[in-house]
């Protein structure tokens, strides 16, 4: 073992053997990173897309592919995900009106940061968005109490999005206005007397109707580290990650991510290709990528009913990687990570055609250079065809499969071994491990997610005196190996055709 041993835990390592692999029934969230409308920038989990336009929106500022990437992923099966909106830093303000009290009864408004009297209202994130943001203040049900009136995008009765009851600018109150606002919003957040500490407790605003806030601003066009910023947030989830980010094809930022996935060894990366490339240029593209097992990426670009467009058979021409992680969501749960998603079980749902119809000979030269296809299959659909990770050498994770399955297996494996932590380095505690290791590794095996005709082909646990000696046990180091036989996926499926007749046979064609 070569990496340091310092922090009490579990520490695996993986070699790869022509033959290995294994499986789970569960699905790890999918991460979305990209530009948005509006929205948290740290990682937001939802479970719909009515969720997700809560939010951030839904296809406002369409210049992003975020909304249409996450709305596909639910279409075709998606389930949990965590959404990070990536900013430019530099510039951007949370548009603001400053409310004041009512010994002055006068109303400004201000960017965040002005001088203000009793209570500042901000749009819950930065940008331009909340400048559509107004903001209407009523008398309570008693007295020293005010009632909030939010309103998005216009100001009738129909742009009113949250109605906050009842509220107190004192903090020892039940209606605490920062209690009751703060955190339960989805669109403003309060602070009382910023900068007025002689204000009275009971102080409230001034009665007013759709005061406008001002002064939000976006700022810089995110760099390629503040993206990687933020898909680095991701180190708060502990768990395994798909990862998705969607329209990101510049190779030196996609480059950046797979090595961010590959650093910390359970987040895999469905990466985007340019759009209109033909497949020379695009296979040209990959290999301008980190060959790498920890990410795979899909072509072409992919045509979809226009959920922001009313006119009659809009289409919209979008990268298909949110989509191509649902079908994962979709296959793990159905089948488990041992299952390759790919095939004529992984038919795009709501997608119309594609930008590019490549060969059978072009299809065969992506597929080997790591390029997964999807194709339009005659009277079925269009579906995900291929199941190769970015690694283009000859080992078993060159395959989608086998690289989530190793991603699963090492993380049930630290899960499973967590209770022998700081336990008795002794015999006892040997046979408990292997006895859990191997049920949990013959279940997978039963489950289709090992190769082998039965258990001992499938796997082995070894964590005996053989590999715990005395010397491994008085440096505080309990040894664990485990050999799993990988399933390989039946990427080339050859049939012999013999024609048979009376009196003799005849050797026809391989199809």
């Amino acid at each position: 073992m070569t990496t340091a041993l310092a922090r009490p835990g579990t520490y695996i390592t993986e070699t790869l053997l022509p033959g290995r692999v294994t499986t789970g029934p569960q699905s790890p969230p999918v991460a979305f990173v990209q530009e948005a409308f509006r929205g948290p920038t740290t990682f937001t989990r939802i479970t719909s897309w009515t969720e997700y336009t809560k939010y951030f929106g839904a296809f406002e500022g369409s210049d992003s592919f975020l909304p249409y990437s996450v709305f596909s992923f639910f279409q075709n099966g998606g389930r949990e995900a965590y959404i990070a909106r990536v900013v430019g830093a530099n510039g951007a303000v949370a548009a603001a009106p400053v409310l004041q009290d009512r010994n002055t009864a006068v109303t400004t408004n201000a960017p965040a940061g002005a001088a203000q009297d009793i209570l500042l209202v901000e749009a819950l994130n930065i940008g331009v968005w909340g400048n559509d943001l107004t903001l209407s203040v009523a008398d309570g049900t008693d007295e020293g109490l005010f009632t909030l009136l939010i309103k998005f995008q216009g100001t009738g009765d129909a742009a009113t999005v949250e109605r906050w009851i009842d509220l107190s600018t004192d903090p020892s109150h039940p209606r605490f206005v920062e209690s009751v606002v703060n955190g339960n919003s989805t669109y403003i957040k309060a602070t009382v007397d910023v900068n007025n500490d002689t204000a009275e407790p009971n102080n409230i605003p001034a009665v007013q109707s759709d005061t406008p806030f001002v002064g939000g601003l976006d700022g810089n066009t995110p760099t390629a580290a503040e993206q990687l910023a933020t898909v680095e947030q991701l180190d708060a989830i502990e768990q395994p990650v798909i990862l998705v980010v969607p329209g990101e094809f510049t190779a030196s930022n996609v480059n950046g991510i797979i090595s961010y996935a590959q650093g910390r060894d359970d987040i895999f990366y469905i990466a985007d290709v340019p759009p209109a490339q033909s497949p020379s240029a695009v296979i040209t593209y990959a290999d301008s990528l980190t060959r790498n097992s920890h990410a795979a990426i899909y072509y072409p670009w992919v045509k979809m009913p226009d959920p922001n467009s009313t006119a009659r058979g809009a289409t919209k021409l979008v990268p298909p990687s949110g989509m191509v992680a649902g079908q994962y969501v979709t296959t793990d749960l159905t089948r488990g990570v041992f299952k390759t998603p790919a095939g004529v079980g992984n038919l795009l749902s709501g997608v119309v055609d594609v930008e590019v119809k490549p060969t059978a000979d072009q299809l065969g030269n992506l597929n080997l250079a790591g390029v997964n296809a999807i194709r339009v299959l005659t009277g079925r659909g269009i579906a995900v065809y291929g199941g190769r990770t970015l690694r283009k050498t000859n080992e078993v994770d060159r395959y989608i499969g086998p690289r989530r399955t190793l991603i699963y297996l090492k993380r049930a494996s630290r899960e499973l071994l967590e209770f022998a932590h700081f336990e008795n380095n002794d015999s006892r505690l040997r046979s408990r491990v292997t006895t859990d290791l191997t049920k949990f590794l013959k279940d997978l095996w039963q489950a289709g997610g090992l190769a082998g005709g039965s258990a001992n082909e499938a796997f082995y646990v070894l964590c005996d005196e053989s590999n715990n000696t005395d010397i491994t046990i008085e440096q505080g180091i309990l040894n664990v190996e485990i050999g799993v036989a990988l399933q390989y996926p039946a990427e080339f499926v050859v049939v012999t055709l013999t024609q048979i007749r009376a009196g003799g046979t005849t050797t026809g064609d391989n199809i």
